[in-house]
């Protein structure tokens, strides 16, 4: 999770502070959510001592490394068997994990 300074673009502002979940690679869009929830007050409240502190950090981002993830919804949660049958199964899978939350009715097409 990245705690960061607002600017002029959208999630493009100075790292303050961020968290490492080791246990990523097995979330899925719920868990992950509810991980989320967890680890945010303590971020939040650390992110504030060090602004009061007046030590926070500034750390530029990468924007080489920067993607556009746009807001998801219920189409997002379709699952395209065709396309589907195309992908490695280690990527496929990565795919059910993050749409698991959007599942709850899941839909072939």
């Amino acid at each position: 999770m990245t705690v960061m300074y607002m600017d002029e673009g959208l999630d493009t502002g100075d790292i303050l502070l961020q968290t490492q979940d080791r246990h990523l690679a097995i979330r899925t869009g719920a868990t992950l959510h509810d991980r989320l929830a967890q680890i945010a007050p303590e971020a939040l409240l650390e992110s504030l001592r060090l602004l009061a502190a007046g030590n926070a950090p500034r750390i530029p981002q990468d924007q080489a490394l920067a993607t556009y993830a746009p807001k998801l919804n219920r189409e997002a949660g379709r699952l395209n068997w065709n396309e589907a049958s195309r992908l490695s199964s280690e990527r496929f899978a990565l795919i059910i994990r993050g749409r698991a939350r959007s599942l709850s009715s899941p839909v072939a097409i």
